[in-house]
């Protein structure tokens, strides 16, 4: 199924970080990813960061990007999905997010596009049938966050679906878009 498949990546329960890092960073370029599960759901603040794209032209397939399992994990920054340089990755079939831990007491999102630098950071990425989740406890959460020049071009969502598994609790704002 696409929800939560069993061939998974997680820290191990005993994992801690004296700093930031993403569970998984998938640097490579032109790979093909398919059918797991990335979850990020340990209590530790600094392992609040799930999967982070920084290499090109891959294709996920059926995978899904658990990031914020765990209330430690609702801090600042942290997400489900870091797009950081990436350039024209194809997400199909996929899940981001997870709803059942809330999350927004802290700015963080489901998928991040951050500022890396690059002329043509994070474009014409698509994301093709993809289901987004989320459960917002308060209005600084949003599925998507892109920082300052934190893409070029184009990002397609296609026929992809965002679920706030509890209506009306705290998100006020969906996509935090910085000119």
């Amino acid at each position: 199924g696409m929800v939560s498949p069993r061939s998974r990546i997680a820290w191990l329960s005993t994992a801690s970080s004296a700093s930031d890092i993403p569970l998984l960073t998938v640097s490579a370029d032109n790979c093909r990813i398919e059918g797991i599960q990335i979850y990020s759901g340990i209590n530790d603040a600094n392992l609040s960061f799930c999967t982070k794209i920084t290499g090109s032209r891959n294709t996920f397939k059926n995978c899904h990007f658990a990031g914020i399992g765990h209330d430690t994990n609702d801090a600042t920054g942290a997400y489900s999905l870091c797009l950081s340089g990436g350039t024209e990755n194809l997400f199909e079939d996929c899940v981001i997010g997870i709803d059942t831990v809330a999350r927004g007491t802290a700015a963080n999102s489901e998928i991040l596009f951050d500022a890396s630098g690059s002329a043509d950071c994070n474009a014409r990425n698509i994301f093709r049938n993809c289901l987004i989740l989320t459960y917002a406890e308060a209005n600084t959460h949003q599925f998507i966050i892109r920082e300052e020049s934190g893409s070029d071009r184009f990002n397609l969502f296609d026929n992809c679906t965002f679920i706030n598994s509890v209506p009306g609790t705290g998100m006020t704002e969906a996509l935090d878009i910085t000119a």
